[in-house]
């Protein structure tokens, strides 16, 4: 399998509260800003991104104003729709007056990988995985479905796979699925 050559697996691990996500987040924006490159955001499962408990996603991220400065004020909010996220503008009365295009980022569930293989195409270099830890959610088969959207996404080119969680069980089959069991003590 071509894609374990061609990722780099990050693991991130810290308690609730630490800015995980936030922190890489902006980090896939940053990248977006500079090359272009989409960024990808999945859960387990797609009731994690439905639009009741996704469209606070950006809030903190909208309220510090990390929007209108990676945009050079062109945009100061962003939009969930139907799995993506698009910059916006929205003036001092609420009105939206512009949205993008092109979305910035897509957010798709592991669990639906069978429904994005081959007929998703995107340019995305950075995915995160969040809360990739969960003892109530565990399926045996969660890393390949994984592993095909990553090869959906990378499509041969070079990916970054964050793996972030706030659960830290050191008996996770996802570590054993890394072959990273025997490090974690």
């Amino acid at each position: 399998l071509y894609q374990y050559e061609t990722a780099c697996w990050n693991i991130c691990l810290s308690v609730r509260n630490s800015e995980k996500t936030t922190s890489f987040v902006l980090l896939g924006m940053v990248i977006y800003k500079l090359y272009g490159y989409r960024l990808e955001y999945c859960r387990l499962l797609s009731d994690d991104l439905t639009p009741k408990k996704h469209r606070s996603f950006f809030d903190s991220i909208i309220s510090y104003g990390y929007i209108e400065l990676l945009t050079d004020g062109k945009y100061n909010s962003a939009v969930y729709k139907a799995g993506y996220w698009y910059y916006r503008y929205v003036d001092t009365d609420g009105n939206v007056v512009e949205t993008a295009t092109e979305p910035f980022c897509h957010c798709f569930a592991v669990r639906d990988a069978m429904d994005m293989k081959s007929n998703y195409t995107t340019n995305s270099v950075f995915l995160i995985f969040d809360e990739f830890i969960d003892p109530t959610k565990v399926y045996k088969d969660d890393f390949v479905l994984l592993c095909d959207c990553i090869s959906t996404i990378a499509r041969k080119r070079y990916i970054w796979v964050n793996c972030l969680a706030n659960t830290i069980d050191r008996q996770s089959i996802w570590f054993k699925e890394l072959n990273i069991s025997r490090d974690i003590v």
